[in-house]
């Protein structure tokens, strides 16, 4: 897990874990249901967006800008929709 790569006091480390699993928590409960094969990926995110915050102010709590980062990211990585017709007629 990416938790194992910092240099932290096991305190600080013991409240990343519970920031992260809280945070976690909550993008299940806001609809975070994912296909089963996907949840590794999608908690590996999450802990990209856990760490970095805490990078950045260590003191701070972090678990709601991780779930706000981690939905902002999942709907800029969305598939676009398909175009329309008329839209390729414009385009060509």
């Amino acid at each position: 897990m990416l938790f194992r790569s910092i240099i932290a006091e096991p305190e600080q480390i013991a409240l990343l874990k519970a920031s992260f699993e809280r945070a976690w928590r909550l993008i299940e409960a806001r609809g975070g249901a994912f296909d089963p094969s996907r949840i590794p990926g999608q908690r590996q995110r999450l802990a990209y967006i856990v760490m970095g915050l805490w990078r950045l102010d260590a003191d701070a709590n972090i678990v709601a800008p991780a779930v706000a980062q981690f939905f902002a990211a999942s709907n800029s990585l969305a598939a676009p929709e398909p175009a329309s017709s008329r839209d390729r007629v414009l385009a060509a």
